[in-house]
């Protein structure tokens, strides 16, 4: 009579938590799509025989050139927080998470007036290619900084009732920092 051995499975920890291999898969995507906005504006700049804003209209450089600054700010702020976070100072970690949501807030304020103004200067996706590619380029960043501002809220809302974990906050630093970092290359691209 032989005697069969029943093997259990052991529980192995996944190399890298869910929420962060899915932030990176979706992060890369991320940057495919916005090297195919920088590359779309690449191109059609360089075949465009007149390239330049409708008269009367001049770009906020030095205002969003300070606005930079915040954002940047705002995801120093996220990458203290983590830090705090991780120490188990939780209040710390609260008031650093508090600074980035708000300093984000505040760029998307600023870019949003900054918008008005161009808006009633006369710069509109429909009368130029420069408006339109303006535009549709800064704008799909406004889109991802509102997403991330309600991405910080709900980390802000989960550590305040102590539910947040770890690995979600460290897909949220990776997600903010995709905004943060490809700012300045669309600010250098577009603005000047």
């Amino acid at each position: 009579m032989s005697t069969a051995s029943v093997v259990m499975p052991t529980s192995r920890r996944p190399a890298l938590p869910n929420a962060v291999l899915g932030m990176l898969i979706f992060i890369a995507t991320e940057v495919m799509f916005f090297t195919a906005l920088i590359s779309a504006f690449l191109v059609i700049r360089r075949e465009r025989v007149t390239w330049a804003l409708p008269a009367g209209i001049q770009l906020p450089v030095l205002t969003t050139g300070l606005n930079t600054l915040v954002l940047i700010a705002s995801g120093a702020f996220l990458l203290w927080a983590g830090r705090e976070f991780a120490r188990h100072r939780t209040s710390s970690a609260q008031s650093w998470l508090l600074r980035s949501f708000l300093f984000g807030g505040v760029f998307v304020g600023v870019q949003g007036y900054e918008w008005l103004q161009l808006g009633k200067f006369g710069l509109s996706a429909t009368e130029h290619i420069f408006g339109a590619l303006f535009f549709l380029i800064i704008g799909s960043h406004a889109l991802h900084v509102l997403a991330g501002l309600v991405g910080l809220g709900m980390m802000y809302w989960k550590l305040r009732r102590n539910t947040l974990r770890l690995p979600n906050l460290r897909a949220m630093q990776m997600y903010w920092s995709l905004v943060v970092l490809i700012w300045p290359i669309l600010y250098t691209l577009v603005y000047f």
